[in-house]
């Protein structure tokens, strides 16, 4: 492999950081994608009762999902 100049690289790198933007996007619909967590309970005796209960009492929290072997 060849040996890149200081001079080569930077320009690379300072044009791919401008045009890093466009390749994501301006749009801001995804920011609020992480505002709720949705999340599923294994077992819903003993300990999973008491983790649903808990979970449920969060802010922005959803059990969305359950699994027993019951």
């Amino acid at each position: 492999m060849g040996s890149i100049k200081r001079r080569t690289f930077l320009k690379t790198a300072s044009a791919t950081a401008a045009a890093s933007p466009l390749l994501w996007g301006t749009s801001k619909s995804w920011a609020g994608a992480n505002d709720r967590v949705r999340i599923g309970v294994i077992g819903i005796r003993g300990q999973g009762q008491a983790h649903i209960r808990q979970f449920s009492a969060l802010e922005n929290v959803e059990v969305s999902a359950l699994c027993d072997v019951d």
